[in-house]
């Protein structure tokens, strides 16, 4: 990853195991989105991390990142988290949901408004934190981590005692693809933002 980045320095986790039911079993990672895959555009996303860390089944990618699994596999976004955290080595962390492939330029805005909050977590338009669009304190998450079993629980349930920053979405940042509806607006999306020439990995 870059050394010249311009954030707080930074480890990365990018969950991509989900069985992606919605969009027929189809492999979530792997759905293209503009010119490149989610996971491309998730790897892209947090490209100044100094690891980025993806939960979920191997797969070329451009970049070199450390995939590893949760135990047991397929056992939800909080056991993922819980198992992935336990690799970080940077005093903060951002998570990212594979599937949200316009969440690039909210990253700076989450690390900017971590300092004196245990957590950053994207908040969408109807008021909803997204924790799995977030950055944490990484003592913090592995503490909350070694206090229960997380395998098929919710990712609210494992952030609920959090003391969050909330940092509000714009444009599309909080836009995902869970079905092939939500896919089919991502592509318009990335399709006006190629036609104004941007590649959605901005960060601001």
């Amino acid at each position: 990853m870059p050394a010249d980045s311009t954030h707080p320095a930074h480890d990365a986790i990018i969950l991509a195991g989900g069985a992606g039911r919605r969009l027929g079993g189809a492999d979530k990672a792997l759905v293209v989105v503009g010119s490149d895959t989610l996971l491309e555009r998730a790897i892209g996303a947090v490209r100044d991390a100094e690891r980025v860390i993806v939960v979920g089944p191997s797969r070329a990618t451009s970049a070199d990142v450390l995939f590893t699994q949760e135990d047991p596999a397929g056992s939800g976004p909080a056991a993922a988290m819980a198992h992935a955290v336990r690799l970080v080595t940077a005093n903060a962390v951002v998570v990212l949901a594979v599937d949200v492939p316009f969440a690039s330029s909210a990253v700076s805005r989450l690390l900017a408004a971590l300092p004196g909050h245990d957590a950053a977590m994207v908040v969408e338009s109807a008021g909803a934190r997204q924790p799995l669009i977030a950055a944490y304190r990484t003592e913090v998450l592995k503490a909350r981590v070694g206090e229960g079993f997380w395998a098929n629980r919710a990712v609210r349930a494992l952030v609920e005692p959090f003391d969050v920053a909330d940092v509000p979405a714009i444009a599309d940042e909080a836009l995902d693809c869970d079905t092939p509806e939500d896919v089919d607006r991502a592509q318009a999306v990335a399709s006006r933002q190629l036609g104004n020439g941007s590649s959605g990995f901005e960060s601001s």
